[in-house]
C-alpha cells in the first residue's frame, strides 16, 4: 500500500505533502523492504538538503544507516544530534549506528545520556538496554559480531543475521552474552517463521543459566510461543506456570500472572 500512495502522490509539489506523512511513507517504504523508493521519496522531499524538514532529515540519516556500511550514516546523525530540534532521537540512532559500525564503547556515551535524560520516554529503555549488554559482554571481542547479527535484523535481513546469532549461540560461553545471542536467536528464528525451531534457545537459557536476568524472559516466551503461533494452550500453561513458580518476584510475573489466569479460565469454560 505505501508503494501505491508514493507513487500516487509522485507528482505533488513537495510543500504540499506535510513533514507527518512524507515521514511515514518514507519510513514505511523503508521498513517494507523498497529503500530505493523510500530514498527516491526522500530525494524529491528534500531538495532544500539541510533546510529540509527535521523529521524528514532523520529519515535521510536512517535510510543511509539502513543502506549500510553503517559508519555512512554517522557524519549526518552526528549533525542532527546538536540540533535541539532533532537531538533526542537522532542521538539515539547515533548509538545505534555506532553500536552496529563496531564502535560499542562511543556509543556507550550516546545510550547513557538518553537513559538518564529522559527514562521512560521514547527509546530510553532500549538504550538501557544496549547499555546492559555493553558493560556484560565477555568475552569483549564476541560483542562485535552480536552488533553486526543486531545490524542485518535491523535492515530487514533475518537470514543473514540469523546465521552470526547461530554461531554466537553455539560456540560462546555460557553467559550474559551467550544468553542474550540465545534471546535474539529465538527472536530471528520467529522472524523466519522458524516456530518450533524458536524454543530450542530459550529453554537453553532457561535451564542453563537459571539465575540471569534473561531466565525469567526466556520462560515467559516459551509460553509466548505456546501460546500464540504455536497454539498449544496446555504447553503455555505449564510454560507460564513453571515461569511464576521460580521467579515470583520477577518483573515480568504480573503479566505472566495475568496470562495464567486467563488461560486457566478458558479451560474451565
Amino acid at each position: 500500500m505505501s508503494l501505491e500512495i508514493a507513487r500516487a502522490m509522485r507528482d505533488i509539489p513537495p510543500a504540499r505533502w506535510g513533514v507527518p506523512l512524507g515521514v511515514g511513507l518514507a519510513r514505511s517504504l523503508r521498513e517494507g523492504g523498497h529503500p530505493a523508493e523510500s530514498r527516491a521519496l526522500l530525494e524529491h522531499l528534500t531538495a532544500d538538503g539541510e533546510h529540509a524538514p527535521p523529521g524528514l532529515m532523520i529519515e535521510r540519516a536512517l535510510g543511509n544507516l539502513r543502506d549500510g556500511p553503517p559508519q555512512a550514516a554517522l557524519p549526518l546523525l552526528a549533525s542532527l544530534a546538536q540540533s535541539p530540534e532533532t537531538a533526542y532521537e537522532a542521538r539515539y540512532y547515533l548509538g545505534e549506528a555506532l553500536f552496529f559500525s563496531g564502535f560499542a564503547d562511543s556509543a556507550r556515551t550516546d545510550y547513557d545520556s538518553l537513559a538518564r535524560q529522559a527514562p521512560g520516554a521514547a527509546h530510553a529503555d532500549a538504550a538501557l538496554d544496549r547499555l546492559y549488554l555493553i558493560e556484560d559482554a565477555r568475552p569483549r571481542e564476541a560483542l562485535q559480531p552480536y552488533a553486526r547479527a543486531s545490524y542485518e535484523r535491523w535492515r530487514g535481513n533475518p537470514r543473514a543475521a540469523a546465521t552470526i546469532a547461530d554461531s554466537l549461540f553455539r560456540v560462546l560461553p555460557r553467559g550474559a552474552l551467550w544468553a542474550r545471542s540465545a534471546i535474539l536467536l529465538s527472536e530471528l528464528d520467529q522472524d523466519l517463521g522458524l516456530y518450533r525451531e524458536a524454543l530450542a534457545p530459550l529453554y537453553a537459557v532457561a535451564d542453563s543459566l537459571p539465575a540471569d536476568r534473561l531466565a525469567p524472559l526466556a520462560r515467559k516466551r516459551v509460553g509466548d510461543l505456546y501460546r500464540g503461533p504455536l497454539k498449544d494452550p496446555v504447553k503455555a500453561l505449564h510454560a507460564y506456570e513453571e515461569c511464576l513458580a521460580r521467579y515470583p518476584r520477577s518483573w515480568l510475573s504480573p503479566e505472566v500472572r495475568r496470562i495464567v489466569e486467563e488461560l486457566r479460565r478458558t479451560r474451565t469454560m
